[in-house]
C-alpha cells in the first residue's frame, strides 16, 4: 500500500540533478509506503486526534485501512470521552441537553458499528481491529437514560435486532422514555458472544492471531472460560464479581493464553473466596504481576494463601474494603516478595 504524493513545480524553477532534470510544469510524485501511514496514523491516534483519522479514512483507499485500524484500537478512549460529554458546568440547560444527545448518538453508532462487523454486514471488519472490549461501556450505554430516549431504535434496528433482549415486565408508559425495558445482561452475552467467536474465526481463516488484549465487564461464569479460550493474546481481565472466577476459567487461560498477568476485581462478596482463590492458584505459577480487588473485598485466608503461588512474580497488589479476618491474615502474603506497590484499606 501506498500514496502518491504529487507537486507541480514552479514555472520559473529547474530541478537538476546529475542523474536527471526536471523541467518547469513537470509533476513530481513520491509515493509513501504503507508502513509509514501506518506510523502516522499511530501518532494521531496517540494524540487522540480522532476527526483527522476519520478524514483520513475518508480520503482514499490508500489511508483508509491504516487510519481504521488505528481508529478503532483506540476505540476506548474515545469512547470515553464522548460518554461524559453535555458536563460542562458553564453550560446552559439547551446546550447540555442538545450535547447529551449528539454524544448518545455517537457512542451508539461506535458501538454499533463494532457489533454489526461481528456479522460480517459491514465494510470493513472493525471488529478485528480493536484491542480492548469494554462491555463495562457498553452497560453504561445501554443504561443510559439518553441513549434510551434517542438512540435505542435505531440501534436495535435490521439486523441488530437479534441482540435486542427485554423484560417480560414492561415499563410505566413515561414521555421520558421508552416502555420496554432493556435486558443488559443477555444483551452483553450475546454481543459478548458474538465478537469474540466472530474474532476467533476470522484469525483462524486468516492464519493470524486474534487483537483483543483486554476483556471487561460483568461476565458469567459460564462465558468467561469460552471467551477467554478464543482470545489467544488476552494480557488482562477487569470483571464485575470475584463468583465469575473459578479453576475452570484459569485452566483455560493457562492453555490458550500466554500473555496473561493482570486480573481487576470490581467485588469479592462474602461467599465467593474460594471461587477467586482457585482462579488464582490454577493459573500458570508465578505468571500474575498485577490484582486489584476494588470494593467490598470479603476475602479470606485462602484467596491469599493462593496468592503465594505467584510470590516470585506478582509486583502491584491492591486490596481495598478488606473485611477484619483477610486483616488478621495478612501475614500468609510474606512471601511475595517481588512486591514493589501494595495497596491495602480496611472497610
Amino acid at each position: 500500500m501506498s500514496v502518491k504524493l504529487e507537486i507541480e513545480a514552479n514555472p520559473k524553477d529547474t530541478i537538476s540533478s546529475p542523474a536527471r532534470q526536471i523541467t518547469p510544469h513537470e509533476q513530481r510524485s513520491m509515493n509513501l509506503p504503507g508502513d509509514i501511514l501506518l506510523q502516522i496514523c499511530e501518532e494521531l491516534a496517540t494524540q487522540l486526534e480522532f476527526g483527522v483519522l476519520f478524514n483520513c479514512a475518508i480520503s482514499g483507499k490508500q489511508l483508509i485501512g491504516s487510519a481504521l485500524q488505528w481508529l478503532y484500537r483506540s476505540h476506548n478512549e474515545y469512547l470515553r470521552i464522548i460518554s461524559s460529554e453535555g458536563e460542562a458546568p458553564e453550560w446552559s440547560k439547551i446546550q447540555k441537553h442538545n450535547s447529551k444527545h449528539s454524544a448518545a448518538s455517537k457512542w451508539a453508532k461506535s458501538w454499533q458499528s463494532i457489533v454489526r462487523s461481528s456479522l460480517g454486514t459491514t465494510a470493513y471488519p472493525y471488529c478485528l481491529y480493536i484491542r480492548s472490549l469494554d462491555l463495562t461501556n457498553l452497560s453504561n450505554l445501554l443504561e443510559d437514560s439518553t441513549f434510551r430516549m434517542a438512540a435505542m431504535d435505531n440501534f436495535f434496528a435490521d439486523e441488530m435486532a437479534e441482540f435486542l433482549s427485554v423484560d417480560g415486565t414492561p415499563r410505566r408508559r413515561s414521555k421520558r422514555g421508552p416502555q420496554v425495558r432493556l435486558n443488559t445482561t443477555n444483551i452483553l452475552n450475546l454481543i459478548g458472544e458474538s465478537i469474540t467467536r466472530y474474532v476467533s474465526e476470522r484469525a483462524d481463516e486468516n492464519h493470524t492471531t486474534v487483537a483483543l488484549e483486554n476483556l471487561s465487564g460483568d461476565i458469567t461464569s459460564v462465558a468467561l472460560p469460552i471467551w477467554a479460550g478464543r482470545l489467544s493474546r488476552l494480557k488482562s481481565m477487569t470483571i464485575w464479581d470475584g463468583k465469575s472466577l473459578n479453576e475452570n476459567v484459569a485452566t483455560v487461560i493457562s492453555k490458550n493464553c500466554p500473555n496473561f498477568d493482570e486480573i481487576r476485581i470490581f467485588v469479592c462478596s462474602d461467599d465467593t473466596d474460594h471461587n477467586p482463590a482457585s482462579f488464582i492458584k490454577g493459573l500458570r505459577q508465578n505468571s500474575l504481576l498485577s490484582l486489584e480487588v476494588l470494593s467490598n473485598c470479603r476475602i479470606g485466608p485462602f484467596f491469599l494463601t493462593a496468592l503465594n503461588h505467584h510470590s516470585e512474580s506478582l509486583k502491584s497488589l491492591r486490596l481495598q474494603s478488606l473485611n477484619s479476618e483477610a486483616i488478621k491474615n495478612l501475614n500468609i502474603l510474606q512471601r511475595c516478595t517481588a512486591l514493589e506497590a501494595l495497596d491495602l484499606e480496611d472497610s
